[in-house]
């Protein structure tokens, strides 16, 4: 459901036994704008503490703002 306020669509979520990932798209779903993705940091810190690893990837001429979009919404994951 698309409503006129959004800018970017979280699409699949891919797990492995080390990183998941989620692919940020454009609202059409025909260009891939980006991914944030979570990075393994071992047993002892997964299992002992809440600390996580995040990963942000976007092209580098990408807007700004929109830049701050995808920084946030890591933020809220």
């Amino acid at each position: 459901m698309s409503r006129s306020s959004d800018i970017f669509e979280f699409l699949q979520k891919a797990q492995s036994c080390k990183d998941s990932f989620e692919k940020i798209t454009s609202l059409d779903e025909q260009m891939v704008v980006g991914r944030i993705s979570k990075h393994w940091s071992g047993l002892l810190r997964e299992a002992f503490t809440d600390a996580d690893n995040f990963g942000i990837q976007f092209p580098r001429d990408l807007d700004v703002k929109l830049k701050a979009v995808m920084i946030g919404a890591c933020f809220l994951i």
